[in-house]
């Protein structure tokens, strides 16, 4: 069995995980990024069928 440090908790590692391994409300954290105001709106642009600019 692999340190829970290296699989997250999980019993297997995440390229052998499925959809049904994870619970409601789980996180993990993978670092942080800043985005401004206006890389949200580009993005929603983008994306977002319903987003008007």
């Amino acid at each position: 069995m692999k340190p829970e440090s290296a699989t997250g908790g999980f019993e297997v590692p995440v390229t052998d995980r499925y959809f049904e391994d994870y619970t409601a409300g789980f996180t993990q954290e993978y670092g942080s990024l800043t985005v401004t105001d206006e890389e949200v709106i580009d993005l929603a642009a983008q994306f977002d069928p319903q987003h008007s600019a």
